[in-house]
Formats: C-alpha cells, sequence, structure tokens
C-alpha cells in the first residue's frame, strides 16, 4: 500500500480516501500508516500530512 504520509505520494491522496470509502481493511492500513508518518515527520511535513488526514477522517461512509 502506498504510504499516504510519503511526501512523494501527496498526488495519491484523494485516490487512497475513495479506495477507503466503505473498505474497513482500507481504512485500517491507512490510519496505521498515517500513525507512522506522525510519528517520523518532521513540521514542515507534519502541515501536507495534517490535511491528508483531514481528508481521511472526512469520509462519509458506512464506517462512521
Amino acid at each position: 500500500m502506498i504510504d499516504p504520509g510519503d511526501s512523494a505520494n501527496v498526488d495519491f491522496s484523494d485516490l487512497l480516501v475513495d479506495m477507503a470509502r466503505d473498505n474497513a481493511k482500507v481504512s485500517k492500513k491507512m490510519a496505521k500508516s498515517y500513525l507512522k508518518g506522525i510519528a517520523k515527520s518532521q513540521n514542515d511535513v507534519m502541515i501536507k500530512t495534517a490535511k491528508q488526514i483531514k481528508n481521511f477522517l472526512l469520509i462519509d461512509d458506512s464506517l462512521r
């Protein structure tokens, strides 16, 4: 799975959000990846990661 916290993969964040919609397995993997990314992030990368996490948390699906 593409690491959503990786700055080289910023263009894929919308795709990943679409993949996670109504998919508990993908959502769980993304959540773990975001948490790992936060643990190793620098401040400048944190802004991009926070925006990606916001989009992930705003998914309107049956998994809420």
